[in-house]
């Protein structure tokens, strides 16, 4: 990875650059006679990258394949040759820089092959960060990582995916039921501001489907199962109940403790296989004492 990097860096650079330093950027440790040596001197991953561990498609295949997102410091020594000056080793400075400036490496676009071969990296990013002349330059670079022609990822086409929205606001009805220890069982309603599902197959077709079904349970304020019961709909996971949403509402019905609790009734998608999916709401429910 890095040194694919290192060597197409050196080989791009010393191509553009002028007469009398074209050619002269070698890879540490380098030839006696270069002019330049660089060298990727210091990395650190970019972990804060949104996505940071998802594969990505790169360039050398079509498939998805694990990267490594990385901040790179790469460090440019401009030695002084015999019979030169500080003037002419200074002029050699100046060329690097003026050309590392050019928006094809700033964008890393300068260090992509053209013959679709795969080069391992993906600069995104590249600009010079610190320079000490006349002797040295440092250059930042930031991009993707990778060993390459590793295979990638490959699977299943996706012939159809199966779309659920729902939109703010998500209401209970009643918003403050009476509640009361040892009192009625009350009815609940959960309503929703906008629902729909589709389902897209390969080819551009959409069908409309019904919502659905969401999961309702109740816990405490620490996450443990909550003091009153639930009932209606079906069975869910871990004493929840799974309610079919018909018109934007899903009914339902809470039993109160005997004791005076706080409930949380937690609302979420059923996940299509008999789980909970993404939590869509939680209204306190407060039982009082009689």
């Amino acid at each position: 990875m890095l040194s694919e990097f290192e060597r197409r860096l050196a080989d791009v650079l010393g191509a553009r650059l002028p007469v009398p330093f074209r050619g002269g950027v070698d890879v540490a440790p380098g030839r006696a006679d270069a002019q330049f040596v660089l060298s990727v001197r210091h990395v650190e991953p970019l972990d804060e990258h949104l996505f940071g561990i998802r594969p990505e498609v790169v360039p050398g295949a079509p498939t998805h394949r694990r990267v490594v997102r990385l901040r790179c410091d790469v460090g440019v020594d401009v030695r002084l040759l015999q019979d030169q000056s500080r003037s002419t080793q200074l002029r050699a400075l100046d060329s690097v820089i003026y050309e590392l400036d050019e928006p094809g490496f700033r964008s890393g676009a300068r260090l992509q092959p053209t013959d679709g071969s795969d080069p391992g990296f993906l600069v995104q990013k590249m600009f010079v960060s610190l320079s000490d002349p006349p002797q040295s330059i440092t250059l930042r670079a930031e991009g993707l990582f990778w060993p390459p022609d590793v295979a990638g990822e490959t699977g299943i086409p996706i012939e159809r995916a199966q779309l659920r929205i729902s939109m703010q606001p998500v209401n209970l009805v009643p918003a403050r039921p009476r509640l009361t220890a040892g009192g009625e069982t009350a009815e609940l309603v959960i309503e929703f501001g906008a629902t729909g599902t589709m389902r897209v197959e390969r080819g551009g077709r959409v069908t409309s489907l019904p919502f659905g079904s969401v999961v309702v349970a109740v816990e405490d304020a620490g996450g443990r199962p909550g003091a009153g019961t639930l009932a209606g709909g079906n069975a869910g996971p871990a004493g929840s109940r799974t309610i079919p949403v018909a018109g934007g509402r899903a009914g339902f019905q809470y039993t109160p403790p005997a004791q005076p609790a706080l409930d949380l009734l937690v609302v979420s998608l059923d996940d299509g296989e008999g789980g909970v999916g993404i939590e869509l709401g939680r209204f306190p429910l407060e039982v009082r004492g009689a």
